[in-house]
């Protein structure tokens, strides 16, 4: 549908469980065979300088991680930060039951979260799996880069895309080709029917809403999660 610019790179720099494969299907769908397939411990952003002509999906790097790339000349970003606490939701269920068995450490974590209660589970992601992407959010936002949150992008998506489209990537798009776009992505798309706040827990389009977590946090969950991510909520707005 949509043509690199030559010589540019494009790319979507994110944290983890912020629907990071929904975008990366809506770019797919928009660039086709340039969007390069995402490798097991981002292999492909350190094995060798990155490409030109080229859209890297899913790039999960905090900014210092992202500066020391071999990035082209002519490269072109958006950032996407989701909340923290929907995101420590997404994982607990993902990670439970939904997320394909593809390594060890999802083995371990699907194991441990198995022998535990709800509470004592997001208690334990949130000290061991969440922190990776608190520092993904609290780098860019410290930078000052222009994040674009996904509860925004989710309920709204097509003034989003053309922000990132004409501001971020610097492409020409009508807002006719973009509502196409992403109502080919829609929630109830790719969740086969099921309207947003239907849940499946064993399906990777869970339930599709912001705000879950006010149904999952007691207040031990809050009291934790406050002295831990305060600072990153209040820095992306979310306090």
């Amino acid at each position: 549908m949509f043509r690199i610019p030559a010589g540019a790179t494009l790319l979507h720099v994110t944290h983890w469980k912020a629907a990071s494969q929904w975008i990366r299907a809506l770019l797919n769908d928009a660039f086709g065979s340039a969007v390069l397939e995402p490798e097991k411990y981002r292999a492909q952003l350190w094995r060798e300088p990155l490409r030109a002509d080229a859209v890297y999906p899913c790039v999960c790097l905090d900014y210092f991680e992202f500066a020391a790339l071999e990035l082209p000349e002519d490269s072109r970003r958006f950032v996407v930060i989701r909340d923290l606490r929907d995101t420590l939701i997404s994982a607990y269920f993902s990670l439970k039951f939904s997320h394909p068995l593809s390594g060890p450490d999802l083995s371990k974590n699907r194991l441990i979260l198995s022998s535990l209660n709800e509470e004592e589970g997001l208690i334990y992601l949130m000290e061991r799996w969440l922190p990776a992407a608190a520092a993904v959010q609290r780098t860019w936002l410290r930078r000052g880069e222009d994040c674009f949150k996904l509860e925004d992008l989710a309920a709204d998506p097509v003034p989003a895309l053309e922000k990132i489209f004409r501001d971020h990537f610097r492409i020409s798009a009508t807002t006719e080709q973009l509502q196409t776009l992403a109502d080919r992505h829609s929630f109830s798309s790719l969740s086969g029917g099921r309207r947003p706040g239907v849940e499946d827990v064993h399906s990777h389009y869970r339930k599709g809403v912001a705000g879950d977590w006010r149904e999952h946090f007691t207040p031990k969950i809050s009291d934790r999660f406050q002295r831990l991510y305060a600072d990153t909520l209040e820095l992306g707005g979310y306090a």
